[in-house]
């Protein structure tokens, strides 16, 4: 991403959260930037808070959701 980032001006992020009961740890964040992270609170329509939609996240691995098997139903 740091890559991406110095040469070819690509900004992104990304979460690992855990997906099991068995790992206790907590949602890891890492943006390119401060400044990325500052902007998605203006874009997303309610308050953008990083450790809540990182719980979200978490609960959402944890209860064996996935994205395609909530799109292929």
């Amino acid at each position: 991403m740091r890559g991406l980032r110095s040469r070819v001006g690509v900004e992104g992020f990304f979460v690992i959260a855990r997906a099991s009961t068995e790992f206790i740890m907590a949602p890891r964040w890492y943006f390119t930037s401060l400044e990325l992270e500052k902007y998605m609170g203006l874009i997303v329509r309610k308050r953008w808070d990083t450790n809540e939609v990182g719980s979200k996240i978490e609960a959402f691995g944890v209860a064996g959701s996935t994205i395609l098997s909530n799109v292929y139903q």
